[in-house]
């Protein structure tokens, strides 16, 4: 029995032993063998403040070098000579440097391609050279495998000029492929110079005629005869690569599928990435900022992939954002406005400090559409980091993210830059070169954890997959290094020895996989470029064949997936890249295959009968103005900007022709514009008044065209916002046009002379008198925000025979006074009384909900949801579960942000902190301390928050001070009271669905991830695929954001299509809706029996698209009348019909029904109601 007890205890250790190990064990050196490390030696001439890529470190590579079936490892070395090591099983690694030949010949060694460059079979090593002088000292190495020797030693013989490879303009990287289709491999060199005469981050005019040194190059594969090999051409100018920069990182993609090779360039400092766009002519042209709406500014490495199995790659690409608190403020350089100007001046694109994920959304007119989410992702803030590596570690059938970083010496560090401005002149270089500290960080994984064509979302699993030792990495390769199915990977430092990973995933999981190796045509026998579907059981796979990714570095040139549970692959088609496909079926899992092209056979994909597309676009032309106004100059720590909401659109008949026309508002110096319908559809542009009368400018926002005065024509409402001038300007007066026969003429004394930036304006005939009341959002007290501003009812006086409007605040809403930050508003029977009740959002606010007694409103507290506050930007309303109530769509801030940590509260406090009569704000968010505990931080740096407190310089006097004192301790240094100070917070930031559970009662309901993307501003709630569910129609973004974080600007517009259980994105491919800029408002308007969606994007073009479903039949409503219930299919739900509706935008107030519709009964604020049948 004892015996069994022992038993049973050593059991128990061992498995809790092997079930303790992390999913990659690093392999001790005394074991593989492997000792290289690239160590960086400084001295007087050669140091970082002389020469600022000191640091950047070697590249790594996985290969079969001799033909064993056993993947060998090679490291290049900067300062010393690059390593090759042979795999003799069992983690054993053979260092063959020396017999091999590669070590380097005296070179700075960067970049290595492995490349089979004279298809025989042998794998060859090209290696890019930099930074030494003179120019024999960094021309670029090509090794030709030899084969091996008498003890199986593969040997090399350097060969770059036969090949015509020895480029010496300081090449870091090189990449691969058959660019012109003709079938054999050529190559694209990433070139880096630095010129110690010229900064780096200065703004000046770009070079794009290929003069630059800094321009890279592409070479041209010309396979000689006489030679018996290919020579390399040089086409660079030819080929139109004439754009400079400093490139760290490229990557060849077909991004276009088109069939045609694409190259993405991350470059450092200012100059702008570059995505050269193969012209299929022999030509590139560069349209980094029609595909990218901004990518990260001091980039690296980057990777092509396809992260949510959707077959559409992504691109992420890698720069400096900290992930903790005190590199963050210890790092980051203050922000600056003019960085925004300077980029239109030089037609320069944005560029923001953070690792950038480009998920690509589908096609639109052929091209890719990409939204950047790497904050809502996870993957925003890695450190100085250099290689993203990507591939499916745990076998899960999603690739998964793991990334190298570390810098030995940062010479970004505030106090380091501040020190050395004040005394570098006095100071020896080596003792500035003993200050500055170093960054040295654990490599981060990732893991995937998205949904199959869903938006891509990480979990940090750094610690959870072993990897805790902190090092200096740059270049990275992964491989299976074991065969057992797994990929393994390594890493190059600096100043330490390489890490060795090896994969333990089979002691974790049950997960299966395959490896494939191609064997593509003479010239390209590795099947570089070509791309594989992989299908099995359901599940789908993509993948594009290309070695040379991440940063400096060559991955093993077979393809790996992932099968999670799949016990067997149902086909797997090959394209390879002369277009020819095969197609392979009922493939094994948990095996290692070689696929050989074959010409006799073309698999023919069967062509899908794509479904009609919702929308189609139409023209109506349009762009609105607005003149910049940077309110950062007033208000430093302003999360967004206050003067950059519009355009509004209101949606009605202006000539009495019953056909919709709309107006669209103007900004400051800048009319408003009506759209006139004709009845071919068309429209007759007419402006409200002259650009060069300034009698009527203001900042226009919200617009409403309702019929005030029950004369049957409708009248013009407009509020004026904005954050332009002090709270006691004029321009911040809300107008009133009379409807004159068409014309439109300023009222007098019709509406309260009251002075308030506002936003929306909506009507409803609240106190069922006959005529329509207004309620008047109150945006901001401008130029001192965060003060809650003041929203107004104004009452219609029709009935009493005046035609006025009185603010009746006091009497019926006093909770409206100062009530906070109002973004929108909206009119709704939400309990089913027949009277009209007030919904109310806005800036750290809740769900003001409020109920319509007959005499007053009621706020109605404990609704379910008024614990929710948030950066509410907009409310929408429809009976989506048809259950005969109004439920709600309600935009958001979205959690692609870095104010989103599990919607823990964040907030602001406001203030006069420095006792200069003007009131300041803190705000605050979730950052790691140094330990990689969250804690509620100062959001901006030392820098931002001294521009608003001056004293805060000289409560921290070091930038490191500041980067240690949590937010409640900040406060409690400026030795206020509470009483002296107001607190202001936000703790939920997805837009949302509001389910209405009846007796005042509420549920919140996160909207699909697709809706979180960015800012939701404008919707649009309709039948759009005629299905007998409503569906939304979403925009949004914000250009006007901080510029650190930098620009919301993800959503490209979204339709979500309601079904009997929630909503379900659709892509944009099916969809053809597509609203990529600063989006805000969004209507509907009435056209030859169909719907047209009307998009205001800020400074940029009227949006505007054709409903394709047909409607049947139309119904105009009367100016009373707001709700009916409709009767479908024997079933009732309810509907609303409003004077305003979603941020800044009034629709159509016809009805468009289909043959599924029975009847409906439509209500009028009076109470009497009209039934209207149809007989379809």
């Amino acid at each position: 029995m004892i015996y069994n007890k022992l038993n049973f205890l050593l059991l128990s250790i061992l498995f809790f032993c092997c079930t303790d190990k992390a999913l990659f064990e690093e392999m001790e050196s005394s074991h593989t063998g492997i000792y290289f490390n690239n160590l960086i030696s400084e001295n007087d001439s050669m140091n970082i403040l002389d020469y600022e890529y000191l640091y950047n470190g070697g590249g790594a590579a996985i290969a079969d070098f001799n033909n064993d079936g056993k993947q060998d490892i090679f490291f290049t070395g900067n300062m010393v000579e690059n390593k090759m090591y042979l795999n003799e099983g069992n983690w054993k690694f053979n260092d063959i440097s020396q017999i091999a030949n590669i070590g380097g010949n005296g070179r700075w060694s960067s970049g290595v391609s492995i490349i089979d460059i004279n298809q025989d079979g042998l794998i060859d090593i090209y290696i890019s050279c930099s930074t030494y002088n003179p120019e024999k000292l960094r021309s670029n190495l090509l090794y030709i495998n030899l084969g091996v020797n008498s003890e199986g030693i593969p040997v090399f013989k350097e060969m770059a000029v036969e090949y015509g490879l020895d480029d010496s303009s300081h090449n870091i990287n090189a990449s691969f492929f058959d660019y012109d289709n003709d079938g054999d491999l050529d190559v694209y060199l990433l070139i880096n110079e630095m010129d110690k005469y010229k900064q780096p981050n200065q703004y000046r005019k770009k070079v794009v005629d290929g003069t630059s040194p800094k321009n890279d190059k592409l070479l041209r594969n010309d396979f000689i005869k006489e030679l018996g090999h290919p020579y390399f051409t040089d086409v660079t100018k030819e080929a139109g690569i004439l754009i400079e920069g400093f490139g760290l990182g490229v990557c060849v993609s077909d991004l276009n599928q088109d069939g045609w090779k694409d190259i993405f360039v991350s470059n450092d400092y200012l100059t702008n990435d570059l995505l050269w766009i193969n012209n299929k002519d022999g030509t590139f042209t560069d349209k980094s900022s029609e595909y990218f709406k901004h990518t990260s500014y001091s980039s690296m490495g980057n990777n092509i992939i396809d992260f949510n199995n959707d077959g559409l790659n992504e691109v992420i690409e890698l720069d400096m954002m900290p992930d903790d608190n005190f590199r963050r403020k210890t790092m980051l350089t203050e922000n600056n406005y003019n960085t925004y100007i300077n980029n239109d001046r030089y037609k320069y694109a944005y560029q923001f400090v953070r690792n950038t994920l480009q998920q690509n959304q589908g096609f639109v007119n052929d091209k890719p559409i990409y939204s950047e989410i790497a904050m809502m992702s996870g993957v925003s803030g890695t450190d100085w980091s250099w290689a993203p590596i990507v591939g499916d570690y745990d076998n899960d059938g999603f690739n998964d993210l793991i990334i190298t970083n570390g810098f030995p010496k940062d010479i970004t560090d505030r106090d380091f830059i501040d020190y050395q401005t004040q005394i570098a002149r006095f100071t020896k270089k080596e003792t500035l070169l003993s200050i500055i500290p170093e960054v040295k960080l654990k490599n981060y994984a990732f893991r995937n954890i998205s949904e199959d064509n869903g938006i891509v979302l990480f979990e940090d699993v750094t610690e959870k997959w072993g990897i805790t030792k902190p090092t200096f990495s740059n270049g990275a390769a992964h491989g299976d290094l074991d065969n057992d199915g797994d990929l393994d990977y390594i890493v190059n430092n600096i100043d330490g020895e390489a890490n060795v990973f090896k994969n333990n995933s089979e002691k974790f999981n049950e997960n299966n996989w395959i490896k494939i190796k191609l064997v593509g045509k003479e010239n390209n026998i590795n099947a570089i470029g070509a791309t594989v579907e992989l299908f099995s059981e359901g599940k789908y796979k993509f993948y594009e064949n290309n070695p040379f990714r991440g940063y400096l570095s060559s991955m093993q040139n077979i393809i790996h997936f992932g099968l999670s549970d799949s016990k067997s692959i149902d086909s797997l088609i090959i394209h390879w890249p002369d277009g020819h496909k095969n197609k392979h079926l009922s493939l094994q899992v948990n095996t290692s295959i070689e696929l050989v092209y074959d010409e006799n056979i073309n698999y023919k994909s069967k062509t899908d009968d794509r479904p009609l597309k919702l929308f189609s676009e139409i023209n109506i032309p349009y762009n609105h103005k607005e003149l910049d106004f940077i309110d950062f100059n007033y208000q430093p720590l302003l999360y967004h900007k206050l003067s950059q909401f519009g355009p509004g659109i209101s949606v009605q008949d202006i000539n009495g022709d019953e056909l919709d026309d709309f107006y669209i508002s103007g900004s400051r110096n800048y009319s408003g514009t009506f759209f006139i319908q004709e009845k071919d559809g068309s429209f007759n542009e007419q402006k409200l008044f002259s650009d060069s009368d300034l009698t009527f400018s203001s900042e226009e926002l919200g617009v409403l065209l309702f019929d005030f005065d029950n004369d049957s024509d409708n009248d013009l409402y407009i509020v004026s916002g904005g954050n332009e001038f002090d709270s006691m300007h004029i321009s911040y007066t809300d107008k009133l046009f009379i409807n004159d026969g068409g014309n439109f003429v300023l009222s007098e004394g019709i509406i309260p002379n009251f002075l308030s930036s506002g936003s929306c304006v909506k009507a409803s005939d609240y106190d069922n008198d006959g005529d329509l009341d207004l309620f008047v959002c109150g945006r901001l007290v401008p130029q001192d925000y965060p003060t809650p501003a003041t929203s107004f009812i104004l009452q219609n006086q029709l009935d009493k025979g005046e035609n006025k409007f009185l603010i009746v605040n006091d009497k019926v809403a006093p909770q409206l006074n100062s009530i906070g930050l109002v973004s929108d508003a909206i009119w709704t029977d939400f309990d089913n009384d027949n009277k009209s009740d007030l919904i109310v959002v806005g800036e750290y606010m809740q769900i003001r909900i409020f109920r319509n007694n007959g005499n007053v409103f009621e706020e109605v507290e404990k609704n379910g949801i008024e614990n929710y506050f948030g950066f509410w930007n907009s409310i929408n309303g429809s009976d989506f579960d048809k259950d005969g109530d109004i439920d709600y769509i309600v935009g958001n801030i979205g959690k692609n942000t870095l104010l989103n940590y599990e919607s823990n509260e964040i907030l602001v406090y406001s203030s006069d902190f420095d006792g200069n009569k003007f009131k300041d704000f803190f705000p605050s968010a979730y950052f790691k301390d140094e330990k990689g505990n969250y804690k509620l931080y100062p959001f901006f740096t030392r820098h931002e928050f001294q521009k608003e407190v001056i004293d805060i310089r000289g409560k921290y006097i070091l930038h490191e001070d500041f980067g240690r004192v949590t937010f409640k301790q900040l406060i409690q240094q400026m030795n206020l009271n509470n009483s002296q100070v107001s607190k202001f917070k936000v703790n939920y930031f997805s837009s949302v669905y509001i389910e209405n559970l009846g007796d005042g009662k509420f549920k919140i309901i996160d909207l699909p991830d697709e809706a979180q993307i960015s800012k939701v501003y404008g919707s649009i709630i309709e039948d759009f695929n005629g299905d007998g569910f409503d569906d939304i129609a979403l925009v949004g973004n914000d250009y006007g954001s901080e510029i650190g974080m930098g620009r919301y600007d993800a959503l490209n517009g979204l339709v979500l299509l309601g079904n009997s259980e929630f909503f379900k994105p659709i892509e944009i491919n099916n969809s053809s809706f597509y609203a990529p800029g600063d989006s805000k408002s969004s209507a509907l308007l009435v056209s030859e029996d169909n719907y047209i969606i009307l998009v205001g994007q800020n400074k940029d073009k009227l949006i505007s698209y054709k409903v394709n479903h047909d409607k049947k039949f139309s119904v105009a409503l009367e100016p009373d009348e707001n709700i009916a219930d409709v009767y479908e299919n024997g079933k009732m739900y309810r509907k609303e019909f409003y004077h305003g509706n979603s941020f800044l935008s009034q629709s159509s107030r016809k009805i468009l029904l289909n043959e599924t519709i029975d009847s409906i009964q439509v209500y009028s604020s009076n109470k009497s109601t009209r039934i209207v049948r149809f007989d379809f």
